[in-house]
């Protein structure tokens, strides 16, 4: 089951994905607007209307976060008159510490990380250092997992040995 675990994360992970900067986004966007468009005239669908920023907002925090703005946050975001604030929101969201903790949390799940290792030991703490500051550093998911699958030394040499140790 390792094995077949292993051999599909891997298979995901391992298609090349260029690293995208914040300037390098607005490219991507329309490229993903233009796939979904066409979908949806493929299956004769019509989108939903666009939300406001309220709903923007809230759903923006959650999704990338795992939270809800502050009050303070909110009312920041709302008065601004930007023409560009959702795209400035969403960088300064995965620029953030909460989008490092909310999506360690979801791989940590997938990864099977755990922050007590095998017969207790701590050793576990450099697995999730690794995959904390591969997050943080916005590591390309193909990087990550030829890391993680040819790993090899010990939890003190590397952290992406961790994935074996599970």
């Amino acid at each position: 089951m390792k094995a077949l675990l292993t051999s599909a994360f891997a298979v995901i992970c391992l298609t090349t994905t260029p690293h995208l900067h914040a300037a390098d986004t607005s490219a991507a966007s329309k490229k993903i607007d233009e796939l979904l468009a066409a979908g949806w005239r493929k299956q004769k669908l019509q989108p939903n209307a666009p939300v406001g920023d309220e709903v923007f907002l809230r759903r923006a925090y959650l999704t990338v976060a795992g939270r809800i703005p502050t009050y303070q946050e909110a009312t920041a975001f709302l008065k601004s008159e930007a023409p560009n604030k959702r795209a400035q929101l969403v960088d300064a969201l995965l620029d953030s510490e909460g989008y490092t903790h909310h999506f360690l949390s979801y791989w940590s799940d997938v990864l099977r990380a755990q922050s007590v290792g095998v017969a207790g030991s701590t050793t576990a703490q450099n697995y999730l250092n690794f995959l904390r500051d591969s997050l943080k550093t916005n590591k390309p998911y193909d990087q990550l997992a030829r890391e993680l699958v040819s790993s090899a030394g010990t939890c003190f040499d590397t952290g992406a040995i961790g994935y074996y140790m599970r």
